[in-house]
């Protein structure tokens, strides 16, 4: 997606920005990097179904974080861990999303119970909700890449009944707020 936002500044013949913030950087956090600005903006972010998410988020460790050497001693315990369900009772699985640190989706696009983003897509429709962002900032539609895909089988054949609680709980206020379902 990094790579897309770069072709939309290039495309509108804008200044690419120095990034003063992280590509992950929470919405509450940018608003106040950007102050006045953000009101100008058209703000958008994509939230993913939980459990789909965590799946993804435990194969990314064992995949490709080994990439990093700064996260070689979280690889080595993630690994150590043997189990998806033992990767969620830890606490990467209960306050990690990938290397970011934070208990809940909902906190990358809102401030308690409001989100502050102007749209909302789903990875689950993310070529038509890309296009919708697209169409909103009037220009034309720039292909996404996907990065860091691990083959594997459906994310529900991941969970048995204690895993799957334990997202639901890690994740109420995103289930609720988008309607997530397992």
């Amino acid at each position: 997606m990094h790579r897309a936002l770069t072709q939309l500044h290039e495309q509108r013949r804008l200044p690419i920005p120095v990034r003063q913030y992280h590509k992950h950087t929470k919405a509450p956090e940018v608003r106040q990097i950007l102050g006045a600005m953000w009101d100008q903006a058209f703000k958008f972010g994509f939230v993913r179904n939980p459990w789909d998410l965590m799946v993804s988020s435990y194969h990314w460790w064992l995949s490709y974080a080994g990439a990093f050497a700064s996260l070689a001693p979280q690889v080595s315990r993630i690994r150590k861990m043997g189990s998806f369900r033992a990767f969620l009772e830890s606490d990467f699985g209960q306050t990690m999303i990938n290397e970011q640190g934070g208990r809940d989706l909902s906190e990358w696009i809102a401030e308690g119970d409001k989100v502050i983003v102007d749209f909302v897509g789903r990875y689950e429709n993310l070529d038509r909700d890309w296009e919708h962002v697209c169409e909103r900032l009037k220009v034309a539609p720039i292909p996404l890449s996907r990065e860091n895909r691990v083959p594997r089988a459906d994310y529900r054949s991941f969970y048995d009944e204690t895993s799957r609680e334990l997202v639901a709980q890690r994740f109420v206020k995103s289930i609720e707020l988008f309607g997530y379902e397992f």
